[in-house]
Formats: C-alpha cells, structure tokens, sequence
C-alpha cells in the first residue's frame, strides 16, 4: 500500500535527520552542490513536513486531482539548472531552517510523522 510505503520512507528520512553522524557534520558540504548536510537534512525533512500539512488541509472541492507523476511533470525544477531561481529558492529555504540546527529540524520531522500516521487535526506543524 502506498500509505505504508510512504510511511516507511518518512520513518527512515526522519531517523536519518537525527542520526549522529548527519548531526556531527550539520555545518559540512554535502553530496549536492551548494547544500550543507544540514541544509539537505533541512529539504528531506520538510518533505515530511509538508505531507503532515496536507493530511491535515480541509478538502477543497473543486481542487484538481492528480497523480504523482503528474506532479513531477508539472513542476518547473526538474531538469532545471542549478542556478535557475526555483532551485536556488529550494536550497537557500533549506539553509535557513538548518539554521535552527539539528534538533529542531530532527524534531519538526519526528512531529510531522506522528501527524501522518495519526492525521487527527492539531495546530499547524
């Protein structure tokens, strides 16, 4: 089941987040140019982040519905250069919440999966 897999992955992108040894290296380049392991850390947290958000969003009525690839057809950073603003917005976002450092980055991911396993309405995370 999708749901299953998706938790699964958050669990595993959260676990990673607080691990000692991405904690240790939180200021370091990382594998992705431009990007600090923090600010990295940063970007897969949010995505967890961001899927507590939209289990826990009213529905909208006459919202389009579509696919995840659908999705990724769509948007304007796949394949896009690295200096292309969209990217840029993606990592300097990323570096500014690693500037809250790692445990509240670890903590914000821990947060929203409990949201997504449990979507029952609580203040926004």
């Amino acid at each position: 089941m999708i749901t299953d897999a998706f938790l699964d992955a958050s669990t595993s992108a959260a676990a990673l987040v607080a691990d000692p040894a991405v904690v240790a290296n939180w200021s370091a380049p990382s594998a992705l140019s431009e990007l600090s392991v923090g600010g990295l850390a940063a970007h897969l947290a949010s995505q967890i982040v961001g899927a507590a958000r939209a289990v826990q969003a009213p529905d909208v009525e006459d919202a389009e519905e579509v696919t995840l690839l659908e999705h990724y057809a769509r948007v304007r950073w796949l394949g896009a250069d690295l200096d292309q603003e969209t990217n840029v917005a993606i990592r300097t976002g990323s570096e500014s919440t690693a500037e809250g450092g790692a445990d509240r980055v670890a903590s914000a991911a821990a947060e929203a999966l409990a949201v997504s396993v449990d979507p029952t309405p609580r203040p926004a995370v």
